[in-house]
């Protein structure tokens, strides 16, 4: 298994390095993703507060063990877009 060193967004045109990561955070609309200085360098829109709390648990897994990390899974998000 590989270690993972940066985080794909669910855009597939965003890759954001790990070490740049200093806080996730759920929003009511979606998952801000904030730099070291509190700047935000990301955004994962979600609609769904539930859906949004699994997105931040997910990429705190990748930032706690990017040894043992997968492949960020966005199909949850997929499944929002489908019910709308």
């Amino acid at each position: 298994m590989a270690y993972m060193t940066s985080l794909l967004l669910p855009d597939s045109k965003t890759s954001i390095s790990l070490t740049q990561i200093g806080q996730v955070v759920a929003y009511e609309n979606g998952v801000g993703i904030l730099n070291l200085r509190g700047k935000m360098i990301g955004w994962i829109p979600c609609p769904d507060e539930a859906i949004a709390a699994k997105v931040v648990a997910m990429i705190d897994q990748i930032l706690n063990n990017p040894g043992r990390a997968k492949k960020a899974d966005w199909s949850m998000l997929k499944e929002i877009t489908e019910e709308v």
